[in-house]
């Protein structure tokens, strides 16, 4: 059994210091980490990892933005990535709605095109991604990932301009939830149980399924030319029951900053670097500029019993699966 090989693997844990970490993305410092839980948000946490292998994001650091502007600049954001009227995920009659990433509480979302605030600050444009993408999730799942993000901000003290980063927690059984099947597919690439699967197919089946949509690189609307713009309108929108009846409307200039460089970085060689918790459990963490991540840094774990409910840990050791359990031990988890 995997969990009794965890235990097991405790005593052979490897100190963070002398294991070589590549260096965190320019411009971004390490920061506080929220674990996503695959029991309790399958589908989130799947359209996490989706975005991940498909879009080219090649950090997974966000940058809070906690200005006076917020609630308008999370609207603008939702609609310059696609959540406004453009998927139609038609929540009254599928119990699906719209999530986004970049998250829209973030200066990260809304690919750049809301940013005034942050270069108000002295923000740089560059620490942003400049792609995301949206897919219609589980309403009620929906709803509880955006309450633990927002409890994970007050615990774990992410103010205005702090970077976070996101994992994966693995439970016990070494294996994400079945319902997350891109995460799991993606998890086996990463520690060599893919049977042949590759990324590329993971983004073609992720397209193919009907809820995720491709990697959005402009904005659904602008009034000028300092954000780009998709030309989205009313004659795009085939459905009344659209998440946002603003949708149809002239996005405003406030908030619009200039245009953002879409370079898209390589491909992801995902790692199967893991980091052990101060209760013993362990996440994953797959990019490579794990220096993100660090001795003593907190880890809040989102939805342990309830939706709403986090827990907030620290990081005591890490390793990666090989090297702590050897091949033998990485469970090969069915999808």
């Amino acid at each position: 059994m995997l969990a009794l090989t965890f235990t097991a693997a405790l005593l052979t844990l490897v100190p963070l210091a002398v294991i070589a970490q590549p260096p965190p993305p320019p411009n971004l410092p390490p920061g506080p980490a929220i674990a996503l839980n695959s029991d309790r948000y399958p589908t989130v946490t799947d359209h996490h990892c989706l975005a991940l292998v498909c879009n080219y994001i090649n950090t997974n650091g966000m940058i809070r933005d906690q200005s006076p502007n917020l609630v308008a600049n999370k609207r603008g954001r939702r609609r310059a990535i696609g959540c406004g009227g453009i998927t139609n995920c038609r929540t009254r009659t599928t119990g699906m709605s719209c999530d986004e990433i970049a998250y829209a509480s973030t200066y990260s979302g809304g690919l750049g095109c809301y940013a005034a605030d942050y270069l108000a600050t002295g923000g740089v444009m560059a620490d942003l991604p400049p792609l995301g993408t949206h897919r219609c999730v589980d309403a009620d799942q929906n709803s509880g990932h955006g309450s633990a993000v927002d409890q994970f901000y007050q615990l774990a003290n992410v103010g205005d301009g702090v970077v976070f980063y996101f994992t994966f927690l693995i439970p016990p059984n070494g294996c994400l939830n079945a319902a997350s099947t891109y995460c799991r597919r993606m998890f086996n690439i990463a520690n060599g149980n893919g049977g042949g699967d590759t990324y590329a197919n993971i983004c073609q089946d992720g397209l193919a399924d009907g809820t995720q949509f491709a990697g959005i690189v402009t904005s659904q609307r602008t009034r000028g030319q300092r954000c780009p713009s998709r030309g989205y309108g009313p004659a795009n929108i085939t459905s009344s029951e659209d998440e946002s009846t603003d949708s149809f409307q002239e996005e405003e200039d406030y908030g619009l900053a200039g245009n953002i460089t879409v370079t898209p970085g390589p491909e992801p060689s995902l790692t199967d670097q893991v980091y052990q918790l101060s209760s013993g459990r362990f996440i994953w963490s797959p990019f490579h500029n794990n220096g993100t991540l660090a001795l003593g840094d907190p880890v809040v774990i989102q939805g342990n019993d309830t939706d709403t409910e986090v827990s907030q840990e620290t990081i005591v050791a890490a390793g990666r699966f090989g090297d702590l359990f050897g091949s033998d031990s990485l469970p090969d988890c069915p999808t």
